[in-house]
C-alpha cells in the first residue's frame, strides 16, 4: 500500500511503523512534538534547545528526539533517514538508538557517526554481543546524504546515498526491549549527541528492497 501525501512522494507504507517528515512542523512549535505520519501514533517528542524546521531535526549537540518504547523489532527491520552532520571530530554520536550508551544487556540497536562513518550496530537476541556494518564511504559535514541501515534476518547492510556497504552476517534475532526508549540525534540517557539535521525518518519492520532504497535516495535529492 502506498501513502501519497500533498507535496510529498509515494512511500510503500507496507510494514511502516515510524514516520517523521521533516516537512511536517506545524506541530512542533505549538506542542513540542514531531508528528508520525505512519498513522501509529508513535509520535517525537523533543528535548534539549534545538527544534524542527525545513532542513529536519535541529541537532545542536543538546538535543534528542524521545520516540518511545513502540519502535521493538525482534527480526526484519530498517532505519529510514537523511541527514547531514555538523562536525566529524566525535566518535559515538547517536543518530537513532534504543541504547543508553553503556552497552547494557538489554539494549536492543543503534545507529552512530563514528568520525567520518556510520555505523549500524544491532544486538544479539540474548543480549551477549553486537553485530555491526559500516557504511560505503566516508562522510563530509554540512553535505545532505540518504541513509538506509537493513536487517533482513540474515545480513545486515549500510547504504548510503543508495549504495551499499559490505554486509555483515546476523542470523539470531535482534534483542527485544519493549521497556527501553528510542532516541533520534542522542542515547536514551540524552547524551553522545549528533549535531547536524535530522529528517525524514522512517522505520519499517522489514528489510526495503534496492529498489525502494533508490527511490529513498531520489526522494532526498528532489526534496
Amino acid at each position: 500500500m502506498s501513502l501519497l501525501i500533498p507535496n510529498h512522494h509515494p512511500i510503500n507504507r507496507d510494514g511502516l511503523v515510524l514516520w517523521l517528515d521533516y516537512k511536517n512542523t506545524g506541530s512542533v512549535a505549538a506542542t513540542g512534538t514531531w508528528e508520525d505520519y505512519s498513522g501509529l501514533g508513535n509520535d517525537g517528542t523533543l528535548e534539549g534547545t534545538g527544534g524542527v524546521d525545513n532542513g529536519g531535526l535541529h541537532c545542536d549537540g543538546a538535543t534528542g528526539c524521545r520516540v518511545g518504547t513502540a519502535i521493538n523489532p525482534t527480526m526484519a527491520f530498517t532505519v529510514s533517514m537523511s541527514f547531514s552532520t555538523a562536525e566529524i571530530a566525535s566518535t559515538n554520536a547517536q543518530l537513532f538508538a534504543k541504547y543508553d550508551g553503556t552497552s547494557g544487556a538489554n539494549d536492543s540497536y543503534f545507529i552512530r557517526k563514528n568520525g567520518n562513518t556510520i555505523q549500524f550496530y544491532l544486538r544479539s537476541a540474548d543480549g551477549s554481543s553486537w553485530k555491526s556494518a559500516n557504511a560505503p564511504s566516508a562522510v563530509s559535514i554540512n553535505t545532505r546524504y540518504q541513509l538506509d541501515c537493513v536487517f533482513d534476518g540474515s545480513q545486515m547492510v549500510v547504504y548510503l546515498n543508495g549504495n551499499p556497504g559490505t554486509p555483515t552476517a546476523k542470523t539470531d534475532a535482534i534483542r527485544a526491549n519493549p521497556t527501553e526508549q528510542t532516541y533520534i540525534a542522542s542515547t536514551n540517557l540524552m547524551a553522545l549527541h549528533f549535531s547536524g539535521r535530522i529528517g525524514n525518518v522512517m522505520v519499517f519492520y522489514r528489510a526495503l528492497s534496492a529498489g525502494e532504497i533508490q527511490a529513498n535516495y531520489q526522494r532526498t535529492l528532489r526534496a
